[in-house]
């Protein structure tokens, strides 16, 4: 005989069942398309990769080549920075700065608020680390 618990979420010491956990908004974006039309879809192409850090929310857009930071608990938008080509890859945060890889073959790093704080161009990188190898930036 199968037994089935109900799920409980415990958030600042009060219970609340699963079901009475209901989004506090939501955000409509554009259907992913295949980088390359010709070609099965690569795993990045299948969805948005939203991260989170502090009270935002950061989305990288293959669309327009933006990267939008959205308020967690209400959902407007708080600033958008546009590189000049899609972004596939979910960016990466820390406390201060989110750091995010365009087409366009650079990196970018921006604070919380927005402000670009330096892009490295990959020509300056080369030659490009091989997958097993890390990129480090102090």
């Amino acid at each position: 005989m199968r037994y089935l618990l109900p799920v409980v979420v415990l958030i600042s010491h009060l219970p609340l069942a699963l079901a009475d956990i209901k989004p506090q908004w939501s955000l409509d974006l554009p259907a992913r398309k295949p980088a390359w039309e010709h070609t099965q879809r690569m795993t990045p192409d299948s969805g948005y990769e939203p991260v989170t850090a502090g009270k935002l929310v950061f989305v990288g857009m293959e669309t327009n080549g933006a990267l939008i930071a959205i308020d967690a608990a209400t959902g407007v938008e708080q600033w958008r920075f546009y590189t000049n080509a899609p972004i596939r890859w979910a960016p990466a945060v820390d406390d201060q700065r989110v750091y995010v890889g365009s087409d366009d073959g650079c990196l970018y790093c921006l604070d919380h608020a927005g402000k670009l704080m330096w892009k490295l161009v990959a020509d300056d990188l080369w030659p490009l680390p091989s997958y097993r190898e890390m990129l480090f930036i102090r």
